[in-house]
């Protein structure tokens, strides 16, 4: 439901979520609902994933208030409000909750019925991303502005008198991964009136009051039964009063533990190479001739062939992927990648590095059984290095259909971005990594295709697209700058040749 996300909450969810689906042993998840979102997301993707466990939030209200404190809210008072005079809806205030269906309804019902006999919609929730269009009503409209509150910051002792002293509570919510709000509405035994949607009806279950999301006209008609059939509400109050019965937080605490500890108690089905354990590496497979960047992820939405390269750093000698790649520490960092190459075949690995902030330095860069290299860097100078491995490296290297690389980084000094940033950054980092692709030795498309993109400075063309590029018809005038003459392919260039590769541009 990215429309309805910030477009930077979009990229981290969408980064998160390829990381735990080909990272994470186990998976939790709080609601079916979401176990079988993750389920799908991971069939786009190819991808094999244990089934998703449910710990659900089915918890009583989060904090214990005192008798005291509750008695001394004056959150009513304060905001001229009557006990039984209102409905609450709880949630941050953005597009995804609905905020402007419920202001549509209340519209509705003010017409229908007059304010004397409509009671006030209380808004509890700080203002989030995407909410503009309802503040935006709630100022075209008096009829609003004079029924409507918008209250945030409050207190929980506040929380807990709106939540007992409400007609009922209302969640329109377009999409939840749970909706703790209706736990707590049934904690103080009030109904809820929910959208019928993804794990709505799990947290709400046969106490809650449904609607479907895209009917205005039914969320409408269950409103004025909530509000003007009291007999009908009291009779779902005493449901809850009856049957539900919430956890403690303990109690799913408890759960959590238990399931770690089953899980811990299992020995794993494949036992790992030991040349990986030992160094206590976790290697993650590499498609052949696909660029991995190790850059922040851009992306919003899942799609097969979505590549993140953030997932082959190993230890702790990195810093968070930025927009351009990844810093690492003043300490060796290093990246651990399996694939699946043929026997008899070599490999070409291209790995791409960034020179220091301000200083010159010497970076290190070793693939085990393959090759090292020591590269002088200007300040944030790009570099491609070439490492090629032949089929009797690759032998040694080789563990059944896999092919594993470690690939080790350093330089000889680092730099303190304290001194550069006016301490607004206090990262002390050393070089810089952009990203890298592995490919057959007999792969010359690939090749090819990286060195033409890492020559040009156009790395994009080589990250795989969710949709076929819409290009210009053959009738299109040309562009004005940047045309180059037709050339011949040329053939690779031999090891001694493209050691390093530039870039933006290749020298002449």
């Amino acid at each position: 439901a990215s429309e309805h996300c910030d477009e930077s909450l979009s990229r981290r969810v969408v980064g998160w979520l390829l990381e735990a689906i080909q990272l994470a042993d186990h998976l939790l998840v709080i609601s079916r609902a979401t176990a079988a979102d993750v389920a799908a997301v991971a069939k786009r993707l190819g991808r094999t994933i244990p089934s998703p466990v449910v710990v659900t939030l089915d918890a009583r209200f989060g904090k214990a208030v005192t008798d005291r404190e509750l008695q001394n809210s004056q959150v009513l008072v304060r905001y001229g409000i009557e006990p039984g005079g209102y409905v609450l809806f709880v949630g941050t205030v953005e597009s995804r909750k609905n905020h402007l269906l419920a202001l549509s309804g209340w519209l509705t019902l003010l017409k229908r019925f007059g304010a004397r006999r409509v009671p006030k919609l209380v808004c509890v929730g700080k203002r989030g991303w995407l909410s503009e269009p309802v503040y935006a009503k709630l100022q075209a409209s008096s009829a609003l502005r004079q029924h409507v509150l918008m209250l945030s910051g409050i207190s929980d002792a506040d929380l807990q008198r709106l939540y007992r002293g409400c007609l009922f509570t209302l969640y329109p919510s377009a999409y939840e991964g749970w909706g703790l709000p209706i736990t707590e509405s049934l904690c103080f035994g009030k109904v809820s009136l929910l959208s019928r949607c993804s794990s709505l009806p799990e947290a709400g279950g046969e106490f809650g009051e449904y609607f479907e999301l895209d009917s205005e006209g039914e969320f409408v008609r269950k409103l004025e039964r909530l509000i003007f059939d009291a007999e009908y509400r009291a009779a779902k109050e005493r449901k809850i009063a009856a049957e539900f019965h919430p956890r403690t937080w303990l109690e799913i605490a408890g759960q959590l533990l238990d399931l770690v500890r089953g899980w811990a108690a299992v020995p794993p089905g494949a036992p790992a190479s030991r040349r990986w354990t030992e160094r206590e590496l976790w290697p993650v497979e590499a498609v052949l001739g696909r660029y991995y960047p190790l850059r922040e992820n851009r992306e919003t939405q899942i799609w097969p062939g979505i590549t993140m390269g953030e997932i082959f750093r190993q230890g702790d000698g990195w810093w968070w992927p930025e927009s351009w790649g990844c810093w690492t520490k003043y300490k060796p960092a290093r990246l651990a990648l399996v694939a699946r190459l043929r026997r008899g075949s070599g490999a070409v690995l291209f790995l791409g590095i960034r020179g220091l902030p301000k200083f010159d330095c010497t970076a290190s860069v070793s693939v085990e059984g393959v090759g090292r290299r020591e590269v002088q860097l200007r300040p944030l100078e790009d570099k491609w290095l070439i490492f090629r491995a032949d089929k009797q490296a690759l032998d040694r290297l080789r563990d059944g259909e896999h092919v594993g690389f470690e690939i080790l980084l350093s330089s000889d000094r680092g730099v303190d971005l304290r001194e550069l940033t006016q301490g607004a950054d206090t990262r002390k980092s050393s070089i810089g990594v952009l990203g890298f692709m592995l490919c057959e030795d007999g792969d010359v498309a690939a090749q090819l295709h990286f060195i033409g993109s890492a020559a040009l400075g156009d790395m994009e063309s080589l990250i795989a697209s969710p949709e076929p590029v819409d290009l210009p018809p053959i009738s299109a005038a040309p562009p004005q700058s940047g045309n180059r003459p037709r050339n011949r392919a040329r053939p690779v260039p031999s090891p001694d040749e493209c050691q390093l590769l530039p870039s933006p541009m290749l020298s002449a």
